[in-house]
């Protein structure tokens, strides 16, 4: 690619126009303190350091500052992510025990006076079982205990594996015992 057609007026003249947008943007925020925005949500200022660092090397004031605001940041936001989807399980949860409670209300008025009701019925509840367990299923934890034993249950190899295996050890070693022998003899 030619020279000329790559290299413009923009390109040659962009570190001024850089450092004049910097020089801008970096003015208004140097008085600002951070605030609290409307929602309630905390931001921190990470312009501007409560400590300015020092040109003596060592532990960098504005460095240590930026990584502790930065990590401060991520965990309010991620305790606040934690939180609302808590409260969308705990909202959902009980949504499915209200559901649950009609389900059964209206399995126990159930009558088998008409079989073919009955079993129309029975069918949708058994549907809208299932469409609200699905529902709720992503926010249940389905983890259900182990019963109970003294002594965890330990799996019985058959005799004849074993002896098998064995004989199988034993015949390996004797072709490669036989092999060497005939090679070397």
């Amino acid at each position: 690619m030619p020279r000329d057609t790559f290299i413009n007026d923009n390109l040659i003249n962009i570190r001024d126009r850089l450092r004049k947008n910097y020089e801008t943007m970096k003015s208004p925020l140097a008085g600002e303190p951070s605030q609290d925005s409307p929602s309630g949500e905390i931001h921190l200022d990470l312009k501007n350091p409560l400590i300015q660092s020092t040109p003596s090397g060592g532990r960098s004031a504005d460095r240590e500052f930026n990584e502790f605001a930065g990590k401060l940041e991520h965990d309010l936001a991620a305790v606040a992510a934690e939180l609302d989807a808590a409260n969308t399980r705990q909202a959902v949860l009980e949504k499915f025990y209200s559901q649950l409670q009609e389900t059964a209300q209206d399995l126990n008025r159930l009558k088998a006076d008409d079989p073919a009701a009955f079993f129309r019925e029975l069918d949708r509840l058994r549907l809208a079982y299932f469409h609200n367990a699905g529902t709720a299923a992503p926010f249940r934890n389905n983890s259900t205990p182990l019963p109970f034993s003294a002594e965890p249950e330990k799996k019985q190899q058959a005799p004849s594996r074993n002896i098998l295996l064995s004989l199988a050890v034993l015949l390996g070693a004797l072709l490669v015992s036989l092999t060497l022998f005939i090679l070397f003899a």
